[in-house]
């Protein structure tokens, strides 16, 4: 018999200090429709980027009003939990599936309220240190760059000490797409993301649809139970927020850990050649 042992994830921060509202109001609004990017492809509503940013005056306090009440109802409208799938040929042979990057195509309002919920998120996060310091992607001021730095760093002040390291990749396969939601939501009130804004991110998570766009023809529609909304500005944050605890596996082991999103770099110095790193296989296998 096997028995598995979960670890319960207990509040991250004092109730006192929690995030349950954003407000949307006609100037975000216009510097979010203004920061658009000219791109002229169309989500499942048929509105481009263009299209809104050269109306961005005309729009801004009626999409204000819409994005205030999706906020408080909390709903959605259908096409915003819609994606077009398609798939952008990267390198090798055309007839091998996996050589295509596949890129979601979403509602650029959708975008708009995402950026703003996405900011007011973050500003929290950093407020009370609630980022992960091993976590180096989809951050401000942090890249791979970063991560190389501080890990060269630690691994040349070992050598100066005379210390050997042993250093493990780890590349999760398909991460975003394996995202439990109800779990994720767990953690979200564990950093005490709760109200209104835990109400909308469920809605958001909720009822996702895709189709696949090959050349015009479409694939049949299916419905998304698990993941980060691809092509959304939400998924990398709530991604992040989903792994945000994963460095505490390894306290009290000695092993340090860098992170680049999904991309896991642990590493650990010792004096002599009698350390066993199956600790960390073990660890990573609980």
């Amino acid at each position: 018999m096997t028995i598995i042992t979960l670890r319960i994830f207990t509040q991250r921060v004092d109730p006192t200090a929690g995030c349950c509202d954003v407000s949307f109001t006609p100037l975000k609004v216009l510097k979010v429709l203004k920061g658009l990017k000219p791109k002229i492809s169309s989500g499942p509503d048929g509105f481009s980027n263009v299209l809104l940013k050269k109306l961005a005056k005309a729009l801004c306090d009626r999409l204000a009003f819409i994005l205030h009440a999706s906020f408080r109802s909390p709903v959605l409208p259908a096409s915003w939990l819609h994606a077009i799938v398609i798939p952008v040929f990267k390198k090798g042979p055309t007839s091998v599936t996996s050589n295509y990057l596949p890129i979601s195509l979403t509602c650029v309002c959708c975008r708009v309220m995402e950026r703003i919920i996405n900011v007011e998120l973050l500003n929290y996060l950093y407020l009370h240190g609630l980022i992960s310091k091993c976590q180096h992607g989809f951050l401000h001021k942090h890249s791979t760059c970063t991560n190389v730095l501080e890990s060269v760093y630690d691994w040349s002040v070992a050598l100066n000490n005379n210390l050997t390291t042993d250093i493990i990749y780890i590349d999760f396969q398909k991460a975003f797409d394996f995202v439990s939601h109800s779990k994720l939501l767990i953690k979200l009130e564990g950093y005490w993301i709760h109200g209104d804004l835990l109400a909308w991110l469920k809605a958001f998570l909720s009822n996702r649809t895709q189709v696949v766009n090959v050349e015009g023809c479409f694939s049949d529609i299916v419905c998304i139970t698990s993941g980060v909304p691809q092509g959304s500005v939400l998924g990398p944050t709530l991604f992040l927020l989903f792994i945000n605890d994963i460095d505490e596996i390894f306290c009290g082991t000695g092993v340090r850990m860098k992170l680049f999103a999904d991309d896991v770099k642990l590493h650990c110095s010792f004096d002599n050649f009698s350390y066993d790193l199956q600790i960390v296989c073990d660890k990573l296998t609980e």
